[in-house]
């Protein structure tokens, strides 16, 4: 029989040294085998071995030999772990429960794995980072820190009110202002830009500041042709008061023989004066008088009288014109007649205007042809002049703008005529509103 040396000597690519191994319960040292089959060995020491796949193990081992004493084929997947209640103690599979973890666990219900947990109730605690992207639910008053006096009560109910408790630096009071028609009560604009408006009306409740002053929003006017009280009305800043006299009244004529004539003289107008007056000097009211027109003299050689004066309480006032001198009846060739009452003399005002003086009457020298005395004019009615005429009976001053009276005029053979009213005064306060 062949030794094993002298059988390798006759072997071709064979691998390793030693001796001719058998197949049947060989003994073999440190071999290097490629993928060999080793079938099922009766004993074996797999201390250095390694890359043993968990499927390749059967039966149990047990504890007392490194083993769990566990068949680790009935795990039933990752939800199965290795139990063991002591050291020493037979290593069972199973699941795992929050009464199986040792000191240390807290809170109650199912043991949390570290992808997508859902946590019922937690306390975290003091997180030292994390995302809150999508949480809900958070308390503003208890959840969230770092806010500013009253800003967690603004964010809970959000209401004007505590807007302006939850801000420091505001300025006014009242409800939040939005841009679109607001009602804003009482604003101080300080030094404001408020660029290029745009609009066909501006509409203002109570009044309307620039500069320190009151703006002017409105212009109304009161006339007064019969006296009476003067009642300044609310929001009135100044007022243009205008006061005219009344007007005198011409003089009345006598009988003309049948080469008799008479002429009658004009009265004179009423005075005008005008003052800017604010409404402190106006205060609350004012007592306002018109002045009556002059009366015209009685029929016969009898002068018109003069008309009286009007006034704006003491501060405004305007002189009446005086009456003119009665006609009397005189023949020959031309001349001129008797004398027109003068105008009214200058009141009290800023601007004070004498009235104007009525013209006195003439014959011409053409037969039966006579230039009539004229009333005198005012700053609201001019000359009252009736002309050339041959007779006349004299035309009234026009009402309430204190014209004198036209004079009378009569020719040959003519009974006696009654003189005209002077015109009587007026009072105009033309009125400045802030509101």
């Amino acid at each position: 029989m062949a030794q094993g040396n002298a059988i390798n000597t006759q072997l071709n690519g064979e691998t390793g040294t030693g001796q001719y191994v058998g197949d049947t319960s060989p003994t073999i040292s440190s071999p290097t085998l490629t993928t060999p089959d080793l079938g099922t060995p009766s004993a074996g020491d797999l201390t250095n071995c390694t890359n043993i796949p968990a499927s390749a193990f059967t039966g149990l081992v047990d504890v007392s030999n490194g083993g769990t004493g566990a068949d680790l084929s009935t795990t039933g997947g990752t939800s199965h772990v290795l139990q063991q209640s002591s050291t020493g103690a037979v290593i069972t599979v199973g699941q795992i429960s929050a009464s199986d973890l040792g000191d240390g666990t807290t809170g109650t219900g199912a043991i949390v794995l570290e992808n997508s947990p859902t946590l019922v109730t937690p306390v975290l605690g003091t997180p030292s980072s994390g995302t809150l992207t999508n949480c809900i639910g958070l308390p503003i008053s208890t959840g969230v820190s770092g806010l500013g006096t009253n800003v967690a009560t603004f964010l809970g109910t959000p209401t004007s009110a505590n807007l302006a408790a939850a801000v420091t630096d505001e300025t006014g009071t009242g409800a939040l202002v939005f841009g679109t028609s607001p009602t804003i009560a009482n604003a101080t604009l300080t030094s404001p830009n408020i660029g290029a408006a745009s609009g066909t009306s501006l509409s203002v409740t109570g009044t309307l500041s620039a500069n320190g002053k009151n703006t002017i929003v409105r212009v109304s006017r009161q006339i007064f042709t019969t006296s009476g009280t003067y009642t300044a009305p609310a929001g009135l800043e100044y007022a243009i008061v205008e006061v005219v006299g009344a007007g005198g009244g011409s003089g009345g004529t006598p009988v003309t023989g049948g080469s008799q004539s008479s002429q009658s003289g004009g009265g004179g107008g009423g005075a005008y004066s005008q003052s800017l007056l604010d409404s402190a000097t106006i205060g609350a009211s004012q007592s306002v008088t018109i002045g009556s027109g002059g009366s015209g003299g009685a029929a016969g050689a009898n002068p018109g009288a003069g008309g009286s004066a009007s006034s704006f309480g003491v501060l405004v006032t305007a002189n009446g014109g005086q009456g003119g001198a009665a006609g009397a009846a005189s023949s020959g060739a031309a001349r001129v007649g008797v004398s027109a009452g003068a105008g009214g003399t200058v009141g009290t005002g800023q601007i004070a205007i004498k009235g104007e003086d009525g013209k006195p009457g003439m014959k011409s020298a053409n037969a039966g042809e006579f230039i009539t005395s004229s009333g005198g004019g005012t700053v609201f009615a001019p000359t009252n002049s009736v002309g050339t005429a041959s007779a006349t009976t004299g035309i009234a001053g026009a009402a309430n703008t204190g014209q004198g009276a036209s004079g009378l005029s009569t020719s040959f053979s003519a009974g006696n005529l009654a003189g005209v009213n002077g015109a009587d005064g007026i009072v105009i306060v033309t009125e400045f509103l802030s509101q």
